[in-house]
């Protein structure tokens, strides 16, 4: 654990190191806009939550429960992503074309890792970030506390979606695949849905 100053604030968070985690949240943000050297983008992104259950919150709402730690990431196995590197290095060995061609994201909930947390400032706050992925056994890692969350928005489900936080569901209603869903004068939703879930990674 550490107490990390942040604009006048203290708040806690996971010591940096390596830790035993298992994935318990895959939340699909769908296509997000964003700015790389100046350029607009425009990438499907989601963000992945992994449970660290021999840590422990030690103060607040959430004394005693154990830490997270998350990434926001583009859903992408390239080389250059943040995403693939980590991933090769949970498996062992690189994705064969046919491997990322058929891959699906949402089997790895529930999967367990060897977490390697950094610390690292952003905005003017310290954060605890993912730096690096390796394989950890299921019985090498301590029961589950939290229940496993998949939010799919090819498959979209309104009671999981309800029980994000705002701050996620904000994100996800900016998404064109969102905005799809929702607007009856985009037409037939079932052809909407179908669309989107032929070109979802998920």
């Amino acid at each position: 654990m550490a107490i990390m100053p942040s604009a006048g604030k203290e708040f806690e968070i996971v010591k940096s190191g390596r830790h035993k985690g298992r994935l318990v949240r895959i939340i699909d943000l769908g296509t997000q806009k964003g700015e790389y050297e100046g350029n607009i983008t425009y990438k499907h992104k989601a963000l992945l939550m992994w449970e660290l259950p021999e840590t422990e919150i030690t103060e607040g709402e959430f004394e005693g429960k154990p830490f997270f730690v998350s990434l926001f990431a583009t859903v992408s196995l390239h080389e250059a992503s943040i995403l693939g590197p980590l991933l090769v290095g949970w498996r062992g060995k690189e994705f064969t074309d046919k491997e990322k061609a058929e891959f699906n994201l949402l089997e790895l909930l529930g999967k367990t890792f060897d977490i390697n947390v950094i610390h690292k400032e952003s905005d003017g706050k310290i954060k605890a970030r993912v730096h690096q992925l390796s394989p950890l056994e299921e019985e090498d890692c301590p029961a589950r506390v939290n229940d496993l969350v998949a939010f799919d928005l090819s498959e979209f489900n309104q009671e999981v979606f309800d029980s994000l936080s705002d701050k996620i569901k904000d994100i996800i209603m900016k998404s064109p695949e969102y905005k799809i869903r929702n607007d009856e004068n985009k037409g037939d939703i079932a052809v909407a849905e179908k669309q989107l879930e032929e070109e979802s990674p998920f």
